[in-house]
């Protein structure tokens, strides 16, 4: 964040910031923040490049981008019944547009893929949560044996 902190002293409107892996050692709390921080930024007019591995980076950067699609006053509302909820809620003014967007993903296979659905303004949930489904399913099948072995 250092490095952040360095480029808003002394950027311009318009200025490109290229991060890679801004979640390096980051708590995922940190990092749904760092989303938040680049919405931001955006919000303010300077262009980010960003290089991830990072569920909760990309999971948070779809509900900004959810965030961006309802009207100012839906935002605030959206936001306090949340918060009567007692949900975490990012600042009103950390929200994206999807023009402001695009995403892709650098495949194993050496292909590059653009993850961006334009028509939805949504960033393709498939490119981290097949894995982290998959995590939860194996977990759940996991505690599910367990039960039945303590049931026999």
């Amino acid at each position: 964040t250092l490095g952040i902190a360095a480029f808003l002293e002394n950027a311009k409107r318009g200025d490109i910031l290229l991060i890679d892996e801004p979640e390096m050692n980051a708590h995922p709390a940190s990092q749904v923040k760092l989303a938040e921080l680049f919405a931001w930024m955006i919000r303010q007019g300077y262009r980010l490049v960003l290089a991830t591995h990072s569920p909760y980076l990309v999971d948070h950067l779809c509900t900004l981008l959810e965030f961006g699609s309802l009207t100012e006053e839906r935002r605030r509302a959206a936001i306090e019944l949340a918060e009567k909820r007692g949900v975490v809620t990012p600042p009103v003014d950390t929200y994206l547009y999807s023009d402001e967007v695009a995403a892709y993903e650098f495949g194993a296979d050496g292909i590059v893929r653009d993850v961006f659905n334009r028509a939805k303004g949504r960033i393709g949930w498939k490119t981290f949560t097949t894995v982290s489904d998959n995590e939860g399913r194996f977990f759940d099948t996991l505690l599910d044996i367990d039960e039945e072995a303590r049931r026999a």
